[in-house]
């Protein structure tokens, strides 16, 4: 995903959540093109003032490759919400846009029920 690296970088910022991860994806069709949005581009999308101001302050201190390097560097990988591999139960909350993960990450269906793997073999999640 191209885009995984505003994901990352929205994530650094604080109140930016799931409820305006899902303002600025649905309004900008992209999370580059929130990154890359004025003030009034980011009103437009739904975000409050205050949101609109931490965004604004914070964005030209963080860079997009950067931390993106960083979770490489670290062998950190990090899942949006519209990766097949996200877990289903973190995907029906509402906290989590995002989530991260060292090593490989699978998922199959044991009788009947999806569970997600990590390294190891050690089992992350288990759906019902």
């Amino acid at each position: 995903m191209s885009d995984l690296k505003y994901w990352v970088a929205f994530n650094r910022i604080p109140g930016i959540g799931r409820a305006r991860f899902s303002q600025m994806e649905t309004h900008f069709g992209t999370l580059e093109r929130a990154w890359n949005a004025g003030t009034a581009d980011l009103k437009a999308a739904g975000l409050d003032a205050r949101s609109i101001e931490v965004i604004t302050s914070l964005r030209p201190t963080l860079s997009p490759d950067g931390e993106l390097e960083m979770l490489q560097r670290y062998g950190v990988q990090a899942l949006t919400w519209n990766d097949a591999s996200f877990p289903s139960r973190l995907r029906r909350s509402t906290m989590y846009p995002l989530c991260f993960t060292s090593g490989a990450v699978f998922s199959r269906r044991t009788n009947g029920r999806l569970q997600w793997w990590g390294p190891g073999g050690q089992l992350c999640m288990d759906a019902r």
